[in-house]
């Protein structure tokens, strides 16, 4: 167990610094979860599948999640045309834009196991 304690070791120190230096902490905690057997070999694999799942996607022309021209009800284009009117403006009214547009897209999101 020498390799998993030294390495937990090393994450409490990084975390316990005044001065926490998130990257670093990031990357001990990642090198540490890739030393747990067959992890590699997970995530190869599902790197793998994306990269598939990417050409076919490239080869039939279609795309996860994307939008076409008109699929935009009326009212959702004007309440995104006055948010990007909103968010050119002064501070208050680019506040009110990006509250505006956090409601739209909580609105707009697929509710879970919906």
């Amino acid at each position: 167990y020498f390799p998993a304690v030294t390495r937990l070791l090393q994450i409490r120190q990084l975390a316990a610094a005044s001065d926490i230096q998130r990257g670093a902490l990031k990357t001990a905690v990642d090198e540490a979860l890739l030393a747990v057997p067959g992890e590699l070999e997970k995530r190869a694999a599902e790197r793998t599948l994306a990269a598939e799942e990417r050409k076919y996607m490239i080869s039939t022309g279609t795309m996860k999640g994307s939008i076409e021209p008109g699929d935009a009800t009326p009212d959702v284009a004007r309440e995104l045309s006055e948010v990007n009117r909103l968010l050119s403006g002064t501070l208050d009214e680019q506040s009110e834009g990006r509250r505006r547009l956090k409601v739209l897209t909580d609105a707009l999101a697929p509710r879970p196991g919906g």
